[in-house]
């Protein structure tokens, strides 16, 4: 065909369901390196995503790499793995739509303080059906046994209740029924002051599309050497915190009816060493478009 034939062409979108997947190990942003400021972005580790006809991806680095030679102090870590795996096929499996993402670092260390011997997001979307809702479940997320903040042992529990509900409708409707237990671990819903929040005003869809949450249930943190003694860094929430080190913000979801984005770990660091850094990050999408 010419292009003159291909120009006469009409042009059809036709209805398709759109896949999209991506998962990383590790990336990070320094603003500051003893004491002086500055800005690097350190190269995203073990990056994979999918084209939106499906496929596979995957990639690994380690071990024994650090995120970049000058910065080994900044963060370092054995091993970081990631892949992404999705595919729909309209015609021959009834409708089906997949989408599997999983991240997974061992041996991280963070400005020689915080460590972390495994973890692991993973990100699953099963989709059969354009008039429903997705099925998408974080099973296999873990933060492993236990972390370390200098001398301080962290724990962090996962809401096995939150990972069995695989829909936005689900997770909305839990709040609802028990906005007690889930008011620190949702975005606030409409309204100002006390009410903001319960209810009467439940999570909701932001502007962007996106409703915000943590997986994480509880933290508990002990002195490593001496449990009696009471500990320097403090658990809010799914937070914690540590004069002149700075705030870890563990399980962090973003939440679409078609999507869910995890962050396992997030750092905002406010020692001599500044910056931000994402740890485990997976995202697995599935949709019909158009809706």
């Amino acid at each position: 065909m010419s292009l003159r034939d291909e120009a006469k062409t009409p042009s059809v979108i036709s209805p398709r369901y759109l896949v999209g997947g991506s998962a990383y190990g590790i990336g990070a942003i320094i603003s500051r390196r003893q004491g002086n400021d500055t800005f690097q972005k350190v190269p995203v580790q073990a990056a994979s995503v999918l084209p939106s006809v499906g496929g596979y991806s995957n990639s690994r680095v380690g071990p024994q790499t650090t995120a970049a030679a000058s910065n080994s102090q900044f963060v370092t870590f054995t091993s970081a793995e990631t892949e992404t795996d999705g595919f729909f096929d309209v015609q021959r499996r009834g409708d089906q739509c997949y989408v599997h993402s999983r991240s997974s670092v061992s041996g991280l260390g963070v400005v020689g303080r915080f460590n972390a011997p495994f973890l692991q997001a993973s990100v699953n979307l099963t989709y059969d059906n354009p008039d429903r809702e997705p099925q998408i479940s974080i099973a296999g997320t873990s933060f492993g046994s236990t972390m370390t903040l200098d001398d301080e042992t962290i724990h962090v529990n996962i809401d096995n209740e939150l990972l069995s509900m695989t829909t936005a409708t689900s997770l909305v409707r839990a709040w609802t029924q028990n906005p007690k237990k889930y008011k620190n671990r949702f975005q606030k819903g409409p309204g100002k002051g006390p009410q903001a929040g319960d209810a009467e005003h439940p999570p909701r869809l932001s502007r962007s599309g996106y409703m915000m949450l943590s997986i994480v249930e509880s933290i508990t943190i002990y002195n490593s050497k001496d449990p009696s003694k009471p500990t320097k860094a403090k658990a809010l929430g799914h937070t914690v915190s540590l004069k002149g080190f700075g705030t870890i913000y563990f399980g962090e979801m973003f939440v679409r009816p078609e999507s869910r984005r995890l962050t396992l770990i997030r750092f905002e660091l406010g020692c001599a060493e500044e910056g931000r850094l994402a740890i485990c990050g997976a995202e697995s999408i599935g949709e019909f478009c158009p809706p």
